[in-house]
């Protein structure tokens, strides 16, 4: 898997640098559409929602601003043993500059979160964003860390939305650790926020770009896009969520993490 993440970084880098050459050769970095769309892909493809123990599902809903082709938003997602790992980012910055960006960081933190320990992901990512040596790009993040033998997790963020958590009774709470963002500082430091994920429980990522500011509640569509997809979706397998509203100036992103009733299989019966 840590093979696998660098081969991804090695192969955004190189893309990212031949559409940087064709443009000092005066071509059209355009022309370099096709590679770009295929590292698009693969970088899209780390953050697959993995194959989890029996009632746990991960999904994700993914929109890009305008339908674009490229987004600021990723997401990764990894599990170690019963442990699952999850996280969404979200780049400064807007159009194909950002998108190339964060296909690069999404190449990097890949790597990272599959190679350094769960409590040291957002760590070792930040200490990459740093080297960039760049003042005019930074990124935010949450990740969730949960053991699905146990139902335990944590979840930490840098500068990013909380974390939502919605109980099996519809009730829903905020997960939110302090935690600055990506890149600016080499001495930061992220807390963490314990919780318990019960049966019909879901933990929810967002990115900025998926909350209403202009709704009295900002939550409004997540919470219905979540609520329809545990009262529909999983009873038709699908890991899509519904899309989040409509047109939009910005990217938006859900990954939820969801622990079903008890079945057969699980030893907490």
């Amino acid at each position: 898997p840590a093979v696998a993440g660098g081969v991804v970084a090695l192969v955004v880098l190189l893309a990212l640098w031949y559409a940087g050459e064709r443009e000092s050769w005066g071509l059209d970095p355009w022309q370099g559409m096709p590679i770009l769309l295929s590292v698009r892909d693969r970088v899209r493809a780390q953050g697959e929602p993995p194959q989890l123990r029996p009632g746990w599902v991960l999904a994700r809903a993914l929109r890009s601003a305008g339908d674009a082709a490229f987004r600021g938003d990723f997401t990764l997602a990894h599990q170690r043993g019963d442990v699952v790992e999850a996280m969404v980012v979200d780049v400064s910055g807007h159009g194909l500059s950002v998108a190339s960006r964060a296909m690069q960081l999404a190449g990097a933190f890949g790597g990272l979160i599959r190679e350094v320990p769960a409590e040291a992901t957002l760590a070792a990512c930040n200490d990459y964003s740093v080297g960039q040596q760049s003042d005019r790009h930074y990124s935010t993040a949450v990740l969730v860390v949960v053991d699905q033998v146990t139902g335990r997790g944590w979840v930490s963020r840098a500068g990013h939305p909380p974390a939502g958590l919605r109980r099996a009774d519809g009730s829903w709470e905020e997960l939110s650790p302090r935690g600055p963002v990506l890149g600016l500082s080499a001495d930061a430091d992220f807390a963490a926020t314990e919780f318990v994920l019960g049966r019909g429980d879901t933990v929810v990522l967002v990115s900025d770009g998926a909350l209403d500011d202009a709704a009295a509640d900002p939550w409004t569509g997540v919470r219905r896009a979540v609520t329809s997809w545990i009262d529909e979706g999983i009873q038709t397998g699908t890991t899509e969520l519904p899309d989040i509203h409509g047109d939009s100036d910005d990217d938006q992103t859900i990954l939820v993490l969801h622990r079903g009733a008890a079945v057969s299989s699980d030893p907490l019966g």
